[in-house]
């Protein structure tokens, strides 16, 4: 029944208050995560989160996971998501051409790195 009332501009809660709702409804789970989550506003509707207390890229996964499942639940119009304070743990799983195209080439044509990871030929 939300979203339909969200659909046409009827939904009782703005944006920030259903944000709200869903992170006080996720601290149950994340801080079984050690994980503390401020809602750090919505400007132009991007959601922005901050959260501490994450030690680990497998917790730091499932923090996110929670995070946006949540948020996009009750948010759907919400323009993009910005999780601060998991930058660190996270892994690219999307590796942009250009980055590909600009790794060093040894002299059989293939791409390598170093023994330092440097890729010194």
């Amino acid at each position: 029944m939300a979203s339909l009332l969200l659909l046409h501009g009827l939904h009782p809660h703005d944006l920030n208050t259903r944000v709200r709702d869903a992170i006080e409804k996720a601290q149950g789970v994340l801080r079984g995560y050690g994980a503390r989550v401020t809602f750090a506003g919505a400007p132009g509707r991007n959601v922005r989160l901050e959260v501490n207390g994450v030690d680990s890229p497998h917790t730091a996964k499932a923090v996110r996971t929670v995070l946006e499942e949540e948020i996009y639940g009750v948010a759907p119009d919400a323009a993009s998501l910005t999780i601060l304070g998991l930058e660190h743990f996270e892994t690219p799983g999307f590796v942009p051409l250009e980055q590909i195209l600009a790794a060093p080439v040894s002299r059989n044509g293939h791409a390598f790195a170093g023994a330092n990871g440097a890729g010194a030929v």
